[in-house]
Parts: C-alpha cells; sequence; structure tokens
C-alpha cells in the first residue's frame, strides 16, 4: 500500500505534525514530531492498517522508510493537500 504524507497544521501541537493517507485519501494516522527531542513518532488510527507499534524515529526520512517497510510500499512526502 502507497502512502501519501502531507505536512498539517495543528494548533495544539509545538512540533511539526503530518498526515498519513492512502492513494484513495482514507486516513492511516499522522507523524508527530516531539519539539522537546526532535524525535519522530508515528501513530496509527485505530483499527488502520497501519498498525504499529513504531518507537521514536531521528528522522522524518527515517519513520516514512518504517511505514514503508511495515505496508511493503511507497510512502511518499507531498507538500500540500493537492496530492
Amino acid at each position: 500500500m502507497d502512502v501519501v504524507v502531507t505536512p498539517a497544521q495543528s494548533a495544539q501541537s509545538a512540533g511539526g505534525t503530518w498526515r498519513l493517507e492512502d492513494r484513495l485519501g482514507h486516513v492511516l494516522g499522522t507523524i508527530r514530531q516531539t519539539p522537546w527531542s526532535n524525535e519522530f513518532t508515528v501513530v496509527p488510527e485505530p483499527g488502520a492498517r497501519l498498525g504499529g507499534p513504531y518507537i521514536p524515529y531521528p528522522t522524518l526520512d527515517a519513520a516514512m522508510w518504517a511505514i514503508e517497510r511495515h505496508l511493503d510500499g511507497a510512502c511518499e512526502l507531498v507538500s500540500g493537500p493537492e496530492h
């Protein structure tokens, strides 16, 4: 399964947040960056195929690579919702 990663705007998050969706637009979860440690954590939506558990990763690329490996597909970062 291929996953599209887009930056999300969240007023409650001080770190970065990225939305994870499949190519059909189904929400799979998020990747969240913790501002105090600069770690990136995959947070699956309940019941999504994204599953888990995931450990904190040192970079966004490392978190995306873990998703690719778990779902046996591509994980593509796009700049906005126009995917």
